[in-house]
């Protein structure tokens, strides 16, 4: 699906990382010396939107491995345990602004939704792309209250286009998958069966799906965030 080779003069900058499991990482930032300053800002969120993820949905799935963020010339793409990052629009990325880097965050979100469950065929990718934006939302609510939560659902919701199914019986292509609503329509799907289901069972269900032994999770006394 998306294969990158990074070649640049990269600084590379690491930080310690716990996991929720007890394991230590690293948490790697490779970026170019003149764009130091603004990669600043990314640096101090990324272990705050790893540490969420981690408490919601169990632990990184790669940590014998790393979790890196390199400089790319393009907007970004979710490679296993090296993610490609390059916003230079801020936190208002995806034409909206909760306070946090949308793009890193939408990106590491697919290390649990898309990189470690992954869809058997692309008729199946609104799960990668859908559970990757509901996120957006979640952390939003987590940030900066239920009020924000239901805000950006709504705006998901409002830029719903309806020009295909979301998911199909026949296997299809990656070309005819991509659609705005396998993002949007996705999350408002997501959003409507955590309304049937209730928050309880709704927040055990995602952690199942991606840790169907349960041998992963409630680590360290840790529960997901509920809005």
């Amino acid at each position: 699906y998306g294969v990158s080779l990074y070649i640049a003069p990269y600084v590379e900058e690491k930080i310690p990382y716990t996991s929720v499991s007890g394991d230590s990482m690293p948490i790697s930032f490779w970026y170019l010396q003149h764009e130091e300053a603004i990669m600043q800002e990314a640096f101090r969120q990324v272990p705050q939107h790893v540490r969420f993820l981690e408490e919601t949905l169990g632990p990184y799935p790669f940590r014998a491995d790393k979790y890196a963020v390199v400089r790319s010339p393009y907007l970004g793409m979710e490679h296993q345990s090296a993610i490609a990052w390059g916003n230079t629009r801020g936190n208002g990325v995806f034409g909206y602004d909760q306070g946090f880097d949308a793009l890193h965050f939408h990106e590491l979100c697919h290390e649990w939704w898309g990189n470690m469950l992954t869809a058997q065929d692309w008729k199946d990718f609104w799960i990668h792309e859908g559970f990757a934006t509901y996120m957006e939302a979640l952390y939003a609510g987590y940030l900066n209250g239920e009020k924000n939560y239901t805000a950006l659902m709504k705006k998901f919701m409002g830029e719903i286009r309806n020009d295909q199914p979301l998911a199909f019986h026949e296997p299809k292509t990656t070309n005819e998958m991509y659609s705005g609503d396998i993002y949007k329509k996705g999350a408002a799907v997501i959003h409507s069966l955590r309304y049937v289901m209730g928050d309880e069972k709704f927040f055990e269900f995602m952690q199942l799906l991606l840790y169907p032994d349960g041998d992963k999770l409630q680590i360290n006394g840790e529960h997901c965030h509920f809005i």
